[in-house]
């Protein structure tokens, strides 16, 4: 198999990539960039500030994977209701994984020990992990 990885602007590197060639999208992005990540307490509608970003980037993504590939996308209680909604126009949303840390993280009130993991497909696709894997994840 022959595996790269690319470091630069997302959206610029994406456009340089052959249509449906690729299996799978993993990525991390920061969350409530432009809304609220310190606490602070901001409007739901700050986000429209990276619906752009958002809507590009899953067209992109619905362009570059190969039919039936796979895309996870990290994400927190306070983007998750954002993105679905942006997601769906354009990949299968299939499930919201809960990847357990076993740690806590830092954060305001009640800490973190978990992180949410969107997980679509471009169209139908045969799954390609065991039938017993479960929605949440341990470290």
């Amino acid at each position: 198999m022959n595996y790269q990885i690319q470091q630069g602007d997302c959206l610029e590197l994406m456009k340089t990539i052959p249509d449906g060639s690729v299996d799978a999208i993993a990525t991390d992005p920061p969350y409530c960039v432009g809304a609220t990540s310190n606490g602070t307490k901001a409007s739901f509608s700050d986000f429209n500030l990276m619906r752009p970003f958002w809507e590009l980037c899953f067209d992109e993504w619905r362009r570059v994977l190969k039919d039936g590939g796979h895309a996870y996308c990290c994400t927190d209680w306070r983007t998750y209701p954002f993105l679905y909604p942006l997601m769906i126009k354009y990949l299968r949303v299939r499930n919201l994984i809960v990847w357990d840390y076993g740690w806590i993280k830092a954060g305001n009130f009640y800490r973190p020990t978990h992180e949410l993991i969107m997980f679509a497909t471009k169209g139908d696709s045969e799954r390609k992990f065991s039938k017993k894997e479960s929605d949440v994840w341990r470290a």
